[in-house]
């Protein structure tokens, strides 16, 4: 399935540092593998020069491009995220801290255990697309709120 020309244009905003790193990264273990850029395209049925075009940010590589382009190269998408951001076993306090606050937010959200939520959207009904841009507000939002407490 080809990409939509939706998906065009340059990253924006505070993640672009992060965003060059996952290219890099991407395009290291695809190199590493053995494989082209064009031989990707191919494999995933994209237009000639499309994973170029991810790769050096001239179109918007996202979470679904990251999981076919390591399908495609026989590599876990574990491996890449991983790699991107290791895990330590020991958290940082602010990250423990933070994550204990996310933990009560969803608490108080969330149905019980075992227990169906009338508004909750099933999974399957979601798109990529979709999936990508409530991840996106959602990042947007919480760097906000942490930058207004911050002041």
């Amino acid at each position: 399935m080809a990409p939509s020309d939706s998906d065009d244009g340059p990253p924006d905003g505070p993640f672009d540092e992060a965003l060059q790193a996952a290219r890099t990264l991407l395009r290291r273990l695809i190199q590493a593998q053995g494989f082209t850029l064009g031989e990707i395209d191919a494999k995933l049925h994209y237009a000639r020069g499309y994973v170029s075009r991810l790769i050096h940010g001239q179109a918007r590589l996202t979470y679904q491009h990251i999981l076919s382009i390591m399908k495609s190269i026989e590599l876990e998408p574990a491996l890449f995220f991983s790699t991107l951001h290791p895990y330590s076993s020991q958290p940082p306090a602010e990250l423990a801290a933070g994550l204990r606050e996310l933990r009560t937010l969803f608490d108080r959200v969330l149905p019980p255990a075992g227990e169906a939520s009338p508004l909750a959207t099933p999974l399957a009904a979601v798109s990529d697309q979709d999936l990508d841009a409530r991840i996106e507000a959602a990042v947007r939002t919480v760097r906000r709120n942490r930058i207004s407490t911050k002041s």
